[in-house]
């Protein structure tokens, strides 16, 4: 069994080192292997790529680079299929501006997946989830030792893990817009359908730091792209469309 860790540099360089600074010590005694794309953060592009070299001098990431934004789904995507993944591989999926809490949450991911082949994704619990699972109802599992909570319906997914034996089958991520926004939706039907579960950890969790607030324009975007379906546009064309989106906050 390998351990692979997927992320997209998608977020100012600052905002990954600290976000990785956290993960990397939080997660836990696990070995795996760390897949990085350059998706290429359009706001002070040339000093973010210069710096997401210090975070590769940190880290043992290996970096990958396609020379534009590919989107989120596209790019995890292309991460995974990197991976070259074995029924008993594990992959964690790590956004650039995340803040695991829990010590050992790598761990955990990792021992529910191999506790119950049904489980194909185990999610952190986040502020978000915890909410939604209380309003749309959940079903409670003791998988591996540790307590989950299946939820009836969609919910707000971070810090995951998926198993290589459900990867293989699921046939890529999704989402509603090519860049962003919808992955938790367009994803629980087609687990269901496909025989496999997805679990939340409810004792291991992931908050917020000042130290990875998301730039005020990029927050503006999705919000815009999102949930007001105002653009179609990538965050680098929507930038260009109106420059006076770059002061927002």
């Amino acid at each position: 069994m390998k351990i692979y860790m997927v992320s997209l540099a998608f977020a100012p360089a600052r905002i990954m080192i600290e976000s990785m600074r956290q993960v990397y010590e939080t997660i836990g005694n696990i070995k795996y292997e760390h897949l990085l794309l350059n998706n290429h953060y359009p706001i002070d592009k040339k000093r973010n790529d210069k710096l997401l070299m210090t975070l590769l001098a940190s880290y043992d990431c290996t970096l990958y680079d396609l020379e534009s934004n590919v989107g989120l789904s596209a790019g995890y995507n292309f991460l995974i299929e990197k991976c070259n993944l074995q029924d008993e591989d594990i992959v964690l999926g790590i956004d650039p501006d995340v803040w695991p809490l829990t010590p050992g949450w790598g761990e955990a991911l990792v021992k529910v997946l191999q506790a119950d082949p049904t489980v194909g994704w185990a999610s952190l619990n986040n502020i978000h989830s915890k909410k939604e699972l209380q309003e749309r109802g959940y079903t409670v599992h003791t998988i591996g030792g540790t307590v989950c909570y299946e939820g009836h319906t969609a919910c707000v997914n971070s810090i995951c893990a998926w198993s290589g034996r459900f990867l293989k089958t699921f046939g890529g991520l999704k989402e509603q817009s090519k860049w962003y926004g919808g992955l938790e939706v367009t994803a629980f039907q087609r687990i269901k359908d496909l025989g496999f579960e997805w679990v939340y950890l409810p004792e291991f969790e992931e908050g917020w730091s000042p130290r990875v607030e998301a730039d005020g324009p990029y927050r503006h975007y999705k919000w815009n792209l999102a949930h007001l379906k105002t653009t179609t546009f990538d965050f680098e064309s929507w930038l260009l469309e109106d420059p006076a989106r770059l002061k927002l906050v």
